[in-house]
C-alpha cells in the first residue's frame, strides 16, 4: 500500500519586506518576509497543524535570501578525497579482470582528480551574510515597494493599503521590539 505523508506549507502571507542581500542573485534586493503554517498532511489533505513559520524571499528570483548556494570548502575537500579513493580502487591489481574498460576510468579518474584540485585551490573565502547585511543601507523609502502608496511613519512604519510592515533592516523582524507605546 502507498502511504504520502509530509509537512505542507498552508496560508502563506506576505506580512512585510526589507532591503537584504540576495545569495542566490549575489546582490542587494528588496526581501519579502513570509509567515505560514506548517501541517501535517496524509495524502495531500492537512490533518495536524504543527507551527507558524516565517522566512525571507527574495522579491526578483523567489528563493530564501539566507540560504547557501555555494559550494563550501569543507564539500569541496570531502569531494576530492572521494575522488582519490576511488581512483586508489581502480589501480588496484585485482582490477585488471576488466583490462578493456579500466585504462579508460583510470584516466578518466586522474583527470577528476586534477579538476577538483583546482576547483579546491581556485576557492574564495567569501564574506558571511551577516557581514553582507551590515553593509547594507537601511530602507528609507516613502512609498511602499509593492502598490507604490504613500507609508505611515510612527512607531514602526506600514502600508496601511498593502498590510504589509516595512522593515528598516531584517533583523528587526527577528529581534523582538523593545519600544513600547506609552
Amino acid at each position: 500500500m502507498y502511504l504520502h505523508l509530509g509537512i505542507k506549507k498552508r496560508h502563506a502571507k506576505r506580512i512585510g519586506y526589507s532591503r537584504d542581500y540576495c545569495n542566490y542573485c549575489e546582490k542587494p534586493v528588496i526581501a519579502e518576509l513570509w509567515r505560514y503554517r506548517a501541517w501535517l498532511g496524509l495524502f495531500w489533505i492537512p490533518i495536524l497543524p504543527l507551527n507558524k513559520r516565517q522566512h525571507w524571499l527574495c522579491s526578483k528570483c523567489n528563493k530564501q535570501t539566507d540560504s547557501r548556494y555555494t559550494t563550501g570548502l569543507v564539500s569541496k575537500i570531502v569531494i576530492l578525497l572521494f575522488s582519490l579513493i576511488v581512483t586508489a580502487l581502480l589501480f588496484d591489481p585485482e582490477a585488471q579482470q576488466y583490462n578493456n574498460y579500466i585504462w579508460w576510468l583510470r584516466g578518466l579518474s586522474i583527470i577528476i582528480n586534477i579538476l577538483c584540485l583546482v576547483w579546491l585551490f581556485k576557492h574564495k573565502k567569501l564574506p558571511s551574510h551577516q557581514q553582507r547585511r551590515a553593509k547594507l543601507a537601511p530602507l528609507k523609502d516613502a512609498h511602499c515597494h509593492f502598490c507604490q502608496g504613500p507609508l505611515y511613519i510612527g512607531l514602526e512604519t506600514r502600508c496601511d493599503a498593502c498590510k504589509l510592515k516595512v522593515y528598516r533592516a531584517v533583523k528587526d523582524a527577528t529581534t523582538p521590539s523593545s519600544k513600547r507605546p506609552n
